[in-house]
């Protein structure tokens, strides 16, 4: 899955312009690898970075990149200060660093602790950043030669960000100049046959949840042909592809809600999110392939220095830094926090694996076209959002968003992500509502 992951960095890259905050070092801690901003404070406050919460600032209201903002400062890769985030802030080589760093610890694709700071001339990184620097020398992010010129506290060029992307995307596609190349059609096989595994190694769901193991057995069938189809596959046949397993990703979709709804065993519901959690890497990797761009210039071609010349035309391929809208790369302008956090936000999205899938049960107290609220059997108030892939389903009949807000006191099943986006909510139904129905229809045979 690692290499899924590296391409759908790409993809996630392509918010290459988000917005990136300088990270708190910890004060129990030299490297200071754990901080968040705490909305309301008036003083930079540390917390765990696994212990998401929503943030707000006073300053991102009109900032184009509002959302990404919030989403990577709730997963605590970014902090603000006195409950502002500065989004039009230029961003520093060591901040950036830092954030990458981070991102990649997060995904446990290096281990922030076990960097190596003595072996490094690091005397000019302030202490805090350290450990950072000397993961990113021992990532690839950083050359060891170049740490003679990595001046900290300057801003960041838009060309050495490129240079730092495609240097985390790796040699796999660093000497290709054949986009349709890149498309490794035997990687994701084997994705699909890590989630064909997952269900295959489910313990027998019972005769009382016989329908779910159907519709697994169904499902596991399907997976099948589709892997058998990636054999032959090129790139004309993507559009296809994403089409057919969006609707293998939706099939798994329900057979998690229904297991929810069934109440089945938590370690059977973990089996099914985990399988919920490759599909969409794969969906996503899919359309990261789809996404790339043939035409890897820039209007500024002329301007860009050889040394960042084949990294811009890396990441604009993978459409992870598309330039202006006057088609410019401007590789000499420093990226700013805004920029940086969209970046952020698609790498853990959509190349980091940030993909966790889970699922709740409750009753539907609010529901409008952006959002819903669900009251859980703890009495507790869940909050999701509504997105354009986000389905409906009542009896197995799809529902218009707009029409959520008609079954307010219906009992649902949420199925969402890392970042409380629905996938699907499948309305189970009011047992008040469905014994009102019943004695209507009664009556109406009567």
């Amino acid at each position: 899955m690692k290499k899924i992951a590296i391409l759908v960095l790409v993809t996630f890259l392509l918010s290459l312009l988000p917005t990136t905050v300088l990270a708190k070092p910890d004060p129990q801690k030299a490297g200071g690898n754990k901080w968040a901003q705490n909305p309301g404070v008036t003083e930079q406050q540390t917390v765990d970075q696994d212990d998401e919460q929503e943030v707000t600032f006073d300053d991102i209201n009109d900032s184009w990149a509002n959302g990404y903002i919030k989403k990577v400062a709730k997963k605590g890769l970014v902090e603000g200060y006195r409950g502002q985030y500065q989004p039009n802030k230029p961003v520093t080589n060591l901040e950036l660093i830092t954030m990458l760093v981070r991102a990649l610890d997060k995904n446990g694709q290096l281990d922030l602790d076990e960097a190596d700071v003595s072996k490094y001339d690091l005397k000019k990184i302030p202490l805090w950043g350290q450990e950072y620097v000397a993961a990113a020398v021992e990532f690839g992010i950083i050359l060891p030669g170049e740490l003679n010129t990595f001046n900290p506290n300057q801003g960041c060029k838009r060309g050495q960000v490129a240079l730092y992307v495609a240097r985390i995307l790796g040699e796999d596609a660093e000497n290709n100049d054949d986009p349709e190349e890149d498309i490794d059609f035997d990687s994701i096989s084997e994705d699909v046959g890590d989630i064909i595994a997952v269900l295959e190694d489910l313990d027998d769901l019972g005769e009382d949840n016989a329908e779910i193991q159907d519709d697994i057995d169904a499902l596991i069938e399907n997976l099948i042909d589709f892997q058998e189809r990636l054999k032959d596959a090129d790139k004309a046949d993507l559009a296809d592809l994403i089409a057919d397993f969006k609707d293998l990703a939706n099939d798994l979709d329900d057979v998690i809600a229904d297991a929810e709804d069934a109440e089945a065993d938590e370690d059977i519901l973990d089996e099914l999110s985990d399988a919920a959690q490759q599909a969409s890497a794969v969906k996503k990797a899919l359309k990261v392939y789809q996404d790339i761009d043939s035409d890897d210039s820039f209007a500024d071609d002329n301007q860009i220095p050889d040394e960042f010349k084949f990294s811009v035309k890396k990441v604009k391929r993978f459409r992870i830094m598309v330039g202006d809208d006057d088609g410019c790369f401007s590789p000499m302008r420093v990226v700013k926090r805004d920029e940086i956090a969209t970046l952020l936000s698609r790498l853990t999205d959509l190349v980091f694996g940030e993909f966790e899938i889970t699922s709740a049960k409750g009753i539907l107290d609010k529901a409008d076209e952006d959002g819903i609220t669900i009251i859980n059997g703890d009495e507790e108030e869940m909050t999701f959002n509504i997105t354009e892939d986000t389905r409906v389903t009542y009896k197995k009949q799809a529902v218009d968003i707009e029409d959520l807000a008609d079954y307010e006191g219906y009992e649902v099943v949420v199925v969402y992500d890392v970042d409380d986006d629905a996938s699907t909510i499948k309305i189970v139904g009011s047992a008040a509502v469905d014994d009102d129905d019943d004695e209507d229809d009664e009556q109406g045979q009567d």
